[in-house]
């Protein structure tokens, strides 16, 4: 009975993957057939519809389209800005240092010159960022306030916190660019009198706001590590053990070699059909027949096993990917925090330096203090970029390989990019990957932590549930993070409206950003 409940679920299964979407399509198209007869209109076929579709897309509203170009610009501009800070504005200390040394007025004007298009760079991205910012904590705050609690209201209100911050310090980054802009107009006409105060304020302003980003980062590398040694004390479920596996593999082995007598002894009697007696070749059969029947149990029971052993590794999988995202995150944050505490250390340097007459400008110290910061940022930057430009381009050039699975059973699946074409999808700074691997994760995830409604067939037993949502709670998105009591908690997670807001918060809970 067991062998055959089990193959009838199986049955039920693959009839379902294989035929649900024909079946889906087809309610849905009777449904739509049925709304268009009621109105009198012929309903479009599906080819119809997708043209329709693809001649008249929904127009943006002029909100939307503002805020993409904003957003894209800068984008544009914390590119341009990461190279310019942390490239050019390091030479040009240098060459202010050998200029103040030599006291060489051309070369101070070149350098002035040079700042004066580096901190122009500065301020627009930070005037971005303040506009880009808080328009993204504007909406984030009115999305937290529309849910009120659960995973989509805790991913806004996260959101709306981090933004809100950047806002603020993009705000007084804007400030100190305006000042140093300021300061390098009056160098280039030679207004000591003017240049020396305004660079005390502006390095002043400068190194109040690294120092506010150090801390910032360094907070968070502190939580983030308090995180990761939570998430490493969650203990996984032991699956099948080694020894079960090997007892089912030898009684396949001994029904498989059962058989094999079996008919091999029918052949035998097949070949001398003239000479065999009828019941003799009859129990033949009757033998091979019945050896089948304990080949197919071992067969399915070491099936079985097999699949539950697959489950029982999935999760440590994903529980490991979450360990070392977190472990990323604490190493980023650390070097941003000291990389902006540095750059801070520079700047008050260059203020004290400008209060003091320039005694200090001839020193390498201010030089030295802006190389190392920006060897610091721009390798956490690079770093940044480059895994992100690695994840377009593996999802332009291998969709399947974190396809999701609506995508892959339901769908067909997306055509892979030719070679060329993939590395300028790479190369696009402002787009994000369609399905990388963080994604595949919180779905991973997602499909252990949720209830029974959204994953009655996946074999997901309670041991593997509850382990899962205890790293959700690790991950900050229990109960009290979403501002539910766990009863109500667990019936998001089993509330198959909600499998999008909940994949998209451990996504975001995975983020070693």
């Amino acid at each position: 009975m067991d062998i055959q409940r089990t193959a009838g679920n199986r049955a039920a299964v693959t009839v379902m993957r294989s035929g649900g979407t024909g079946t889906t399509k087809a309610t849905g198209n009777a449904r739509s057939t049925a709304v268009t007869e009621a109105s009198g209109t012929p309903a479009p076929t599906s080819g119809e519809a997708a043209a329709k579709s693809e001649a008249s897309p929904a127009k943006k509203s002029f909100h939307d389209r503002v805020s993409h170009a904003l957003e894209r610009a800068q984008q544009a501009f914390a590119q341009l800005d990461s190279w310019v800070s942390n490239v050019q504005s390091p030479v040009n200390a240098g060459f202010l240092s050998k200029a103040h040394v030599t006291n060489d007025a051309g070369l101070r004007q070149d350098v002035a010159a040079s700042g004066a298009a580096a901190v122009g760079v500065g301020a627009g991205a930070e005037m971005l960022e303040t506009v880009v910012a808080g328009m993204e904590a504007r909406e984030a705050r009115k999305e937290a306030k529309e849910h009120g609690s659960g995973a989509a209201f805790h991913t806004a209100n996260k959101k709306a916190k981090s933004t809100t911050a950047d806002a603020g310090l993009a705000a007084a980054g804007t400030v100190g660019e305006a000042l140093l802009i300021a300061r390098q107009a009056a160098r280039l006409q030679e207004a000591a009198s003017v240049a020396g105060p305004v660079g005390t304020v502006a390095g002043a302003s400068g190194g109040a706001t690294g120092l506010v980003t150090g801390g910032r980062a360094a907070v968070r590398a502190y939580t983030t590590d308090r995180k990761r040694r939570k998430l490493k004390n969650v203990t996984m479920p032991a699956g099948p053990g080694e020894e079960a596996m090997a007892e089912l593999r030898q009684a396949l082995a001994s029904a498989g070699e059962a058989t094999a007598e079996a008919h091999a002894a029918l052949d035998m009697y097949a070949a001398d059909a003239g000479d065999t007696p009828l019941a003799r070749f009859e129990m033949a059969v009757d033998a091979a027949f019945e050896t089948t029947k304990p080949l197919a149990e071992a067969a399915a029971a070491l099936k079985r096993e097999m699949d539950r052993k697959a489950l029982y590794e999935e999760l440590p999988a994903a529980h490991r990917y979450a360990l070392k995202k977190q472990r990323n995150k604490e190493v980023k944050q650390a070097l941003t925090a000291v990389g902006q505490t540095t750059r801070a250390a520079g700047a008050i340097t260059t203020a004290t330096s400008i209060g003091l007459g320039g005694a200090l400008m001839t020193s390498p110290a201010g030089w030295a203090l802006a190389g190392t910061a920006a060897l610091i940022l721009f390798g956490v930057a690079g770093y940044k970029g480059g895994r992100a430009a690695k994840n377009r381009y593996d999802s332009a050039r291998h969709p399947e390989l974190h396809a999701a699975p609506a995508e892959s059973e339901d769908a067909a699946p997306r055509e892979a990019m030719s070679r060329g074409e993939a590395l300028r999808e790479a190369l696009k700074f402002w787009k994000k990957a369609e399905n990388g691997e963080r994604k595949a994760v919180a779905r991973r995830i997602y499909q252990y932590a949720a209830g029974p409604t959204v994953n009655a067939q996946s074999g997901v037993t309670s041991e593997l549930r509850e382990t899962a949502r205890e790293i959700l709670i690790v991950l900050k998105a229990g109960p009290a993070d979403h501002r539910m009591d766990r009863v109500a908690w667990e019936g998001s997670l089993n509330d198959p409206e909600r499998t999008e807001a909940w994949i998209k918060e451990i996504e975001e809970a995975l983020s070693s950003a």
